[in-house]
């Protein structure tokens, strides 16, 4: 049996409502598109579904849907800036997001088979196809829910991000002057991600990797590494070391900005999961302390390209895309001799579009 759909238009946006026989709803919020569009990108979540009551569920489930899928279009847009793809994707891929909502946790299996339903029936409902991918977080949230989750998401996955991360810290000891074979760099959190760039570092010839996670599992199998020390998270204030990246989900809080501060041999901090890119405060107090702060967008840049690729059926060249990356960084590193100013203002600068004297220069 098909759903029954609710559709509204407001302020060049479209919202689609539908509810399960379990109790399960979804909102949907798609940009109307433009001439030249020709997908929409919908990341998928399930909201918690432990609120004290109906009233204070339903008022999380709505909340936030137009500025987030606004946000995305500007993320879609803003990446053209750095020339990772021959594709403009602002010109052919449209926002939408989809948000769930489910009676119990007892009901999480059924609210993703929900989903999928939905997602069958969208071409009835919505101009232009939909590539579909979960949130990034929604394995962790629901972790009995591999192989369902697995379908929603895209094939290339980790590597496009570690790769980057990989590069972009790189360039940043380079600069400072911290060869490879002496570096001390620790990694919070080794799971598909973080366990990624702990071989790619050590690939390079890092000295020391600091490793820490919750997962004791996980550690361990890490551990077996050469080169590889495991520090129990609390402990990571007193290890040494000259670079901090952070590669666990919600690991960044304003505790982690100041112990990056304080100390006094880390020049380069920051990464996948650090969060801070919103966080003027503390990416001002890093500055002030002489901390070059490589930026989540920066280090997330080259998996969002792939997943944008893969949304209009093109299939990643991590190669070619690794090279353009590289150069990019190269060009960056330029702006940031040009301007003074640090890595987080220029990368800043070149995907808002005020950098536009410059920003041809990352073509």
């Amino acid at each position: 049996m098909k759903l029954s759909w609710n559709r509204t238009s407001k302020d060049g946006r479209v919202f689609l409502e539908a509810g399960g026989s379990e109790g399960h709803k979804l909102k949907i919020c798609a940009l109307v598109p433009n001439q030249g569009h020709t997908h929409y990108l919908m990341p998928v979540r399930v909201f918690d579904s432990c609120a004290s009551t109906n009233s204070a569920r339903d008022a999380l489930f709505a909340r936030g849907i137009e500025a987030q899928t606004d946000g995305l279009q500007e993320k879609i847009s803003a990446i053209d800036r750095l020339s990772l793809s021959d594709v403009e994707f602002g010109q052919r891929i449209v926002a939408a997001r989809m948000v769930l909502s489910s009676p119990s946790r007892e009901a999480e299996r059924s609210v993703w088979d929900f989903a999928r339903q939905a997602m069958r029936e969208l071409p009835d409902h919505l101009d232009l196809p939909v590539a579909s991918q979960i949130d990034y977080d929604q394995k962790r949230l629901h972790e009995s829910l591999g192989s369902i989750l697995e379908s929603i998401d895209f094939a290339v996955r980790h590597d496009p991000s570690a790769i980057a991360t990989t590069a972009a810290f790189r360039k940043m000891l380079e600069r400072a002057g911290i060869p490879m074979k002496s570096l001390k760099v620790s990694i919070t959190g080794v799971g598909d991600l973080g366990s990624r760039l702990v071989r790619q570092f050590l690939e390079l010839g890092a000295g020391t990797v600091f490793v820490s996670d919750q997962d004791g599992d996980r550690l361990e199998r890490i551990a077996a590494l050469p080169n590889v020390e495991v520090v129990a998270g609390r402990e990571l204030g007193s290890v040494e070391c000259h670079a901090y990246i952070l590669s666990a989900d919600k690991s960044f809080g304003d505790d982690v900005a100041a112990m990056w501060a304080a100390s006094s041999t880390a020049v380069v901090v920051g990464g996948p999961e650090a969060g801070m890119d919103r966080f003027v405060a503390a990416r001002e107090m890093l500055e002030r302390a002489g901390k070059e702060y490589v930026p989540s967008v920066l280090c997330g840049s080259m998996g969002l390209v792939s997943n944008l690729e893969e949304s209009l059926g093109i299939t990643p060249d991590l190669a070619r895309m690794t090279l353009r990356y590289e150069k990019m960084l190269e060009r960056l590193a330029s702006l940031m001799k040009t301007t003074g100013q640090s890595l987080s203002r220029t990368c800043e600068a070149v995907l808002s579009g005020s950098a536009q004297a410059h920003t041809a220069q990352l073509a």
